[in-house]
């Protein structure tokens, strides 16, 4: 086998200065057709572009292929924002996607939720099941699994994991098939499974009310932490405040709970998204409609509420954001050792807020070490518009995903419904000094045998050299980077799960493989 170059793709560093203005869109794009469609999760490739997934009602304009009722929709576009491809995937009961990974091996992962056991979908143990499906590179079905028991079982975020595997997030009312306990009601159901699709582990977590789970981070010390909303005050939860508030469990590597967090007031507290630093602080960001406890400052009907956590549970800091009307948090992006992007919807245009189109609108904003915001931005027209998901991308700009129904003020066309609607924005020029992005690592072949060939997204600098680390954190082999044409020498490591380290004057990155 001929070796692969070492690419270098572009990236730029943040700049120093005291800009606060925030970056441009540089395209937008509305996808769908004439039913309601939904993007939850947004992922830049290893060529520059794109690849989505979210839900579609349609079979017409952008989508062809529907199953029938809504099935999961994958999207690749190209760096513009062009569609490459597309695929339905799904039977004739619903189904949606929640998640969708590029895949180390090539190719993607996405998960989703499904209720049925036809065309794409087998195994299905009843009612909804968590659902995995494995994807070529040009979306063509690999393999797929079903996880769950005979009743509702729902996905709501996956994580790759240094060892090849992936552990996924999601709710559960099941105690059979998969799983072996519930607590009452839903339970947050966290499952660990290698990269074939077979379980590793699986653990429920819960009281006797409802807990439902929607985002998860991989902790520093080889652990995660999973976020979602709790509506119990027994079980695995302690200390909480009200109807519903936001939780926080952090698990090990083995799937057993570490600690717990309940956080809110006496109204309705709902989590949403999760982020972790490499000190161990945890970031979050949902909702709010609390005027006690551990919310200090309601801004109005429901504000975007943001924790910062420590490593070992603490809470440190909460902000609310918004204005007078209903603000929602969706998603964030963890920046540096310093900031934090987060994105959502908001009716208001007031507070933080000093523009809405119409009912609803996108929002974005940067915020500095504690809670300040830096910049802010909102888009959409007359009718309702939001973003789900955020990204940062090799540019250090952001693309976020969700959806739109106006065809006026920011928003390009719509195709009927509900639209996906995807915008790229612009390098962050916010002068806070911060750690600069440095791209991500593809490794070919993986699991390997006697060289790895590596694929960078970086384009500035010269990598200076590399580490070869075991599970252990041992380095087990090391070099300077001369491997271009001749890739890296793995003959003489013993089989198992490694991280390649690629090392640069500002920095690193690392990225998992599997010694054959």
């Amino acid at each position: 086998m001929q070796g692969l170059p070492i690419v270098l793709l572009s990236l730029l560093t943040t700049t120093w200065g005291l800009a606060q203005a925030p970056p441009t869109v540089q395209w937008q794009r509305n996808l769908g057709g004439s039913g309601e469609d939904l993007s939850s999760s947004i992922q830049q490739t290893i060529d520059g572009g794109f690849i989505l997934c979210g839900t579609t009602f349609s079979n017409n304009g952008d989508v062809s292929g529907n199953h029938g009722n809504s099935d999961a929709w994958v999207v690749k576009l190209d760096a513009a924002g062009n569609i490459q491809w597309q695929r339905c995937l799904g039977g004739t009961q619903p189904d949606n996607g929640k998640a969708i990974l590029e895949h180390p091996d090539g190719g993607y992962l996405m998960l989703g939720s499904t209720y049925s056991n036809n065309g794409n979908v087998s195994g299905n143990h009843g009612s909804s099941d968590v659902w995995i499906i494995r994807l070529d590179s040009i979306g063509g079905a690999v393999w797929q699994r079903c996880y769950g028991g005979t009743l509702m079982d729902d996905a709501a975020a996956i994580v790759q994991v240094m060892d090849g595997g992936f552990i996924i997030a999601g709710s559960s009312r099941s105690s059979n098939g998969d799983l072996t306990t519930n607590a009452g009601s839903t339970d947050f159901w966290v499952l660990k499974i290698d990269g074939a699709g077979s379980i590793v582990w699986q653990r429920s977590y819960g009281g006797s009310s409802s807990d439902n789970a929607s985002d998860i981070a991989l902790t520093p010390d080889g652990g995660c932490v999973v976020i979602g909303t709790t509506g119990s005050d027994d079980g695995d939860i302690t200390g909480a405040h009200g109807f519903s508030d936001v939780w926080v469990v952090k698990l090990d590597n083995s799937g057993d709970l570490e600690w717990q967090r309940a956080c809110g007031g006496s109204g309705e507290d709902f989590g949403v998204a999760i982020g972790a630093r490499d000190d161990g602080t945890i970031i979050t960001t949902g909702f709010t409609d609390s005027i006690d406890g551990d919310v200090s400052i309601a801004l109005g009907s429901n504000d975007m509420w943001s924790l910062k956590i420590s490593g070992t549970g603490q809470l440190l800091n909460e902000r609310s954001y918004g204005g007078s009307n209903s603000d929602v948090g969706s998603s964030l992006k963890l920046l540096g050792s310093e900031g934090v992007t987060l994105t959502g919807s908001t009716r208001s245009m007031d507070g933080d807020l000093s523009m809405n189109q119409g009912m609803v609108d996108g929002w974005i904003f940067r915020t500095d070490s504690i809670g300040t915001i830096l910049w802010s931005k909102t888009l959409g027209g007359g009718l309702s518009d939001s973003f789900q998901t955020l990204q940062g991308t090799d540019d250090g700009g952001y693309i976020c995903a969700g959806q739109s129904s106006s065809n006026d003020g920011d928003i390009p066309g719509n195709n009927g419904g509900g639209d996906v609607w995807v915008v790229k924005f612009g390098p962050d020029h916010v002068g806070i000094r911060e750690a600069p992005l440095l791209g991500r690592l593809a490794l070919y072949p993986n699991p390997c045998t006697d060289r790895l060939w590596v694929l960078s997204t970086r384009r500035t600098g010269e990598p200076t050299g590399w580490q070869i680390v075991d599970v252990q954190g041992r380095i087990a082999s090391e070099g300077p980077l001369d491997q271009g044409t001749n890739g890296i020498d793995v003959s003489q490591l013993c089989s198992g799960a490694y991280s390649l380290v690629m090392q640069w004057a500002d920095g690193r990155v690392t990225a998992p493989f599997m010694k054959e």
